[in-house]
């Protein structure tokens, strides 16, 4: 699906008291400043440990998303590309990367164009009606270069959007190696969201 590969929070739950005899509930106190008129000491709250998300134990397409997140504040993501452990169902949760504590929020952006390559599949040049249409695989950036790699080999690439090459947009054909493939690309509209991860 078309990665390539370019905030509203909610509370964290108050504290519950456990009654005696209770199992006690694995939580995480984090310490967090609260307005008070009497004391300026730092209240703390507790976070349920089965809403902290590992980075490393997540896919990778997951964690890209999110270090590109926690480097630039927020990142813009169509939904179609995130997996069920991290999506706009978990508003409020949080990641825990390299020792440090992250909360998660997401704001819907609404719909975008997505691009996707599908396959290249081979045809002879006879069939090319337009040459201006086709370009040499030389010519094609290293990253176009990849995806090109991908799709003749009968793989599908991730789905992207503004960092879609221009190249397969403006051109249906790309001659590798003196043969013609045909480039296949789809778009459709997806829902989009922005992530934003603040540090606790």
């Amino acid at each position: 699906m078309v990665l390539f590969v370019l905030a509203g929070c909610v509370g964290s739950p108050s504290p519950k008291a456990t009654t005696t005899g209770s199992p006690p509930t694995e939580t995480t106190t984090i310490p967090v400043t609260a307005t008070s008129t009497t004391s300026s000491t730092p209240t703390p709250t507790t976070i349920s440990q089965a809403k902290i998300l590992d980075y490393q134990n997540l896919e990778a397409p997951t964690r890209r998303i999110l270090r590109a997140a926690i480097e630039n504040g927020s990142v813009t993501v169509t939904r179609s590309n995130l997996s069920g452990r991290v999506s706009p169902d978990k508003d409020g949760w949080y990641v825990r990367h390299q020792g440090e504590l992250y909360k998660m929020s997401w704001e819907y952006q609404g719909f975008r164009g997505e691009y996707q390559l599908r396959n290249a599949t081979k045809v002879n040049a006879s069939a090319i009606d337009d040459a201006s249409a086709a370009i040499e695989y030389r010519n094609l950036s290293a990253h176009a270069q990849r995806m090109f790699d991908t799709a003749r080999m009968g793989g599908e690439t991730e789905t992207y959007g503004a960092n879609f090459p221009n190249q397969f947009r403006n051109n249906r054909y790309v001659k590798y190696h003196g043969e013609y493939y045909e480039l296949r690309t789809v778009v459709g509209d997806y829902v989009t969201y922005q992530l934003s991860l603040k540090k606790v």
